[in-house]
């Protein structure tokens, strides 16, 4: 079949040259490295998820988690419970300044304990 395309429709066939696709690496290569600015954003998601979702701090330390990151940002060093803490203990901190705040500058408050 492709003897006969060649000899009686030259035009309409390509060339081999012409006939090359692409290779899968060009599109499965990673574009860019895991640097500084996007470590800090993953880590401030992390550090939110577990104040969100409640979830216990050494959850980062686990290992289903790491493999997780792995695949999903293999550049980027998973930090430990310690960090953690401390990111969760500063995200706490602000949250409270930016809360009180809010609360000087209004002359009332009303507080509903219904779920």
């Amino acid at each position: 079949m492709r003897s006969h395309l060649s000899a009686k429709h030259a035009k309409e066939v390509p060339t081999e040259k012409d006939a090359a696709q692409p290779a899968i690496t060009n599109f499965t290569s990673r574009p860019r490295r895991c640097d500084d600015s996007r470590a800090g954003g993953i880590t401030a998601l992390i550090t939110n998820m577990i104040v969100k979702d409640m979830l216990p701090i050494r959850f980062v330390e686990g290992g289903g988690f790491f493999e997780l990151m792995a695949s999903v940002e293999p550049d980027y060093r998973v930090p430990g419970r310690t960090t953690m803490t401390k990111r969760i203990e500063k995200l706490y901190k602000d949250k409270a300044e930016d809360l009180r705040r809010s609360l000087s500058t209004v002359s009332k408050v009303s507080i509903n304990t219904d779920g």
